[in-house]
């Protein structure tokens, strides 16, 4: 289907990248489930506008497992972590402006210097990147590097996609914690506690929907 419109409306799972732009928010219908980065705490128009959508929406950044881990962020980190070293040695070059130093140094010049702020997913895989090449806050570093970062996440979310596609979301969300906890919003019902205190919204537990 080349038509947009018409993906949405003969899909009932869609799974996406990012949270569906303005001129998509007229297809979504009720019961529809939407599964994809959300981050509905940064923007009360796109909260609402899904609110009143009527649809399952199951954010992959909340989607957490018992350990405190949040297995669809860590890839993007991954991928942010050592794009950002990669990028940084770029920058190094004196044809992007910068001193002109190879990262990695060669025998008899000693190599550059790296300092890397946090120990978390993107910093470790930093350090990593950077201990690679030689040497020893980071932005969308993902999206420069498309076909990497959509291979990461893809291998990440299938097997929650196949669940709610084999299985229907209610089962899906019953007998998949971490994926339980991924929903946001759901028949116009705000459950995400952090989102509903973001807008001053009634939280409603998904407990008490999802029975």
């Amino acid at each position: 289907m080349n038509d947009a419109g018409a993906v949405w409306a003969a899909a009932d799972l869609i799974v996406k990248v990012k949270e569906p732009i303005e001129p998509e928010w007229k297809y979504i219908r009720p019961g529809q489930i939407i599964f994809t980065y959300f981050h509905f705490a940064a923007s009360e128009q796109l909260t609402r506008a899904h609110m009143a959508s009527g649809a399952v929406c199951i954010a992959y950044e909340t989607v957490e497992l018992p350990s405190r881990e949040l297995p669809l962020l860590t890839p993007m980190s991954e991928v942010a972590g050592r794009m950002a070293v990669q990028e940084g040695a770029k920058y190094l070059e004196k044809l992007y402006g910068g001193r002109g130093i190879l990262l990695g140094g060669v025998p008899g010049v000693p190599p550059a210097k790296v300092v890397i702020l946090g120990g978390g997913v993107v910093g470790v895989n930093a350090a990593k990147m950077a201990a690679g090449l030689g040497a020893y806050g980071v932005a969308n570093m993902p999206g420069g590097v498309p076909i990497t970062s959509t291979l990461a996440l893809t291998n990440a979310t299938l097997p929650y996609v196949l669940k709610l596609a084999n299985k229907g979301y209610r089962r899906a969300l019953k007998e998949t914690q971490a994926l339980f906890n991924g929903l946001n919003i759901i028949d116009g019902k705000v459950t995400h506690r952090k989102v509903a205190e973001a807008f001053g919204l009634e939280y409603h537990p998904a407990e008490s929907i999802i029975d």
